[in-house]
């Protein structure tokens, strides 16, 4: 007789795409960090700034909220309540995306 296979772990696939999501848009953030740096544009610099704060508002929004934020806002049905690895990476995301935030250069 056959029995069926039950596999109770939790998927890695949501918590590896998260990450590389998440790295992507990291490094994306540090190249426009050095074009916003470049340009010596001051309304560039405003609008790249507040976009860097929206990201990071969104990382600690899911860090502190967790799928009631991911279903409410970015209309994603998964659990994450249960994945710490994604609620403390969020953490570390939206303070390593403050990092992008451009140097103020008019005064």
């Amino acid at each position: 007789m056959a029995q069926d296979i039950v596999f109770n772990s939790p998927s890695w696939l949501p918590v590896v795409l998260y990450y590389l999501l998440s790295l992507a848009i990291v490094f994306g953030l540090m190249l426009g960090k050095v074009n916003v740096n470049r340009k010596h544009s001051r309304l560039l610099f405003i609008f790249y700034t507040l976009f860097v704060f929206g990201i990071g508002a969104i990382q600690f929004c899911l860090a502190i909220h967790g799928t009631s934020f991911l279903k409410g806002f970015l209309h994603i049905n998964y659990d994450i309540d249960d994945s710490y690895s994604i609620r403390f990476g969020a953490f570390a995301f939206a303070l390593l995306s403050f990092v992008a935030t451009p140097r103020n250069k008019y005064r």
